[in-house]
């Protein structure tokens, strides 16, 4: 917490989490904190691509990110947990 001036915005939503406990932790820690949170796919697949996203107004600057997040809204999608094979999959359909 000795850092938290530091931080501008903050992943609270990751949708790659297993479960949701670190998610949940990260959005109470953001709001007890009062740091904008956003939220991360993670994609390792195109199966996993447009689950989870922020809606913004326009397009993030520098400048206007920090409030871009703020205002924006938080799609929030967790992925099949099947989808956690499709690395190792892709890697063993290269050796073949």
């Amino acid at each position: 917490e000795s850092i938290t001036g530091e931080i501008d915005i903050l992943e609270v939503f990751n949708g790659r989490n297993i479960t949701p406990k670190n998610n949940q932790q990260a959005l109470t820690f953001s709001n007890r904190m009062n740091i904008p949170g956003a939220v991360g796919s993670d994609s390792h697949s195109r199966g996993e691509l447009g689950r989870t996203y922020m809606i913004i107004d326009d397009i993030p600057t520098v400048q206007n990110l920090k409030k871009q997040v703020e205002q924006g809204s938080r799609v929030e999608k967790l992925v099949n947990p099947l989808l956690f094979l499709s690395p190792s999959i892709n890697k063993l359909k290269k050796r073949l």
